[in-house]
């Protein structure tokens, strides 16, 4: 079997470079890499790696302030032709994006137009690509909701973006990008703004692409509990180059790299408490033990309502809590989406 078959997408030696006022900077610098077919590969490494970049070159979505070199090579589904994305332009571009490759972005707001139905935006891409019949474009966008999740989804399809929750825009996004039946799925940090919860849910969508539609994913992400949990093969990527590609269980259990095991040891594990050093490195240790500092906030009985408004009911936020936090004390607060925690953040700081 040759690559073409194998590999739903290669990158060879590609290089991108942005000019800016200061001159050209080098984001990545001939790296190379394979996405195999119905397969996830997670994308890996620090702010500023290139990660983001590198997805954005596959489906050539960069500023006009870049420079590229090197090649992409994508096949479609049947494997009997090969896209030189870097070469396409115009109606072929086009026609690449949304059928052969689809991205789905870290924060859904950014990609759904507030003052369209939710309908009218997955229709669009049918429209894009041929589709013409309304009930055919009315009926394959409640099919592909259904599929991932969305509840009602036969009423809920003539909704606006802010009558859904972050997690079901995220999968509304998602939706967008199955729709044409791609290839290939890019998701640039998918699950960063999104509870635990909602971050799981979001990642069985992620299988449901590879294991129902045949798609490949790579998924880009800084978090590698994400990486472990979905991933089939990691890249890691270092100062815009790639270090280590390998199977997941090579990168975790058995990494060759100096920074693939740096970025695996700095993963924080429960029960592992964190040493702060300073530039000597001398561990920093608490002057005080904040037990015994006196209480800079105390919560008694806090309860936040909003009122409704015509005929709906109040909403009760924050329902009656107590806490106290005392002077260099560090109090987390954690739980689901809509369990009052910014709410309640906003309260102390008066803001609410």
């Amino acid at each position: 079997m040759n690559d073409e078959q194998t590999n739903l997408a290669q990158v060879k030696d590609l290089s991108v470079s942005f000019m800016t006022d200061a001159g050209s900077i080098k984001a990545i610098d001939k790296i190379s890499f394979t996405i195999p077919r119905k397969t996830v590969v997670g994308v890996v490494g620090e702010s500023g790696s290139g990660k983001s970049v590198t997805a954005r070159s596959i489906i050539k979505l960069l500023p006009e302030t870049a420079t590229t070199s090197g090649a992409i090579y994508l096949s479609n589904r049947e494997g009997n032709e090969q896209l030189d994305v870097l070469s396409l332009s115009g109606e072929d571009l086009r026609r690449m994006r949304g059928s052969e490759a689809a991205m789905v972005f870290q924060e859904p707001n950014s990609v759904l137009n507030p003052v369209y139905t939710i309908g009218w935006q997955i229709e669009e891409g049918l429209r894009a690509h041929g589709m013409k019949d309304k009930k055919e474009l009315r009926a394959k966008s409640v099919d592909i909701l259904k599929k991932v999740g969305i509840p009602d989804a036969e009423t809920r399809i003539d909704y606006y973006p802010h009558q859904f929750s972050g997690g079901q825009k995220q999968r509304i996004v998602i939706a967008m990008a199955l729709v044409l039946n791609p290839g290939l799925i890019l998701a640039d940090e998918p699950t960063t703004a999104l509870d635990v919860t909602v971050q799981a849910e979001i990642l069985d969508l992620l299988r449901l692409a590879r294991d129902e539609f045949g798609a490949s994913v790579l998924i880009i992400t800084h978090n590698m509990g994400v990486i472990a949990d979905i991933a089939d093969e990691v890249v890691v990527m270092y100062r815009g180059h790639v270090v280590e590609q390998g199977s997941v269980e090579q990168i975790f259990y058995s990494p060759e790299d100096d920074y693939t095991k740096r970025l695996l040891a700095a993963v924080p594990r429960i029960g592992q408490k964190l040493v702060v050093r300073d530039e000597q490195g001398k561990a920093i240790e608490r002057s005080k033990d904040w037990h015994d500092q006196p209480i800079a906030v105390e919560a008694k009985g806090l309860t936040i309502t909003y009122p409704g408004h015509l005929t709906q009911p109040d909403f009760k936020a924050v329902n009656g809590i107590d806490f106290t936090i005392h002077r260099s004390e560090v109090l987390g607060l954690v739980g689901e989406s809509g369990s009052g925690k910014s709410t309640t953040g906003r309260a102390i700081a008066g803001l609410q």
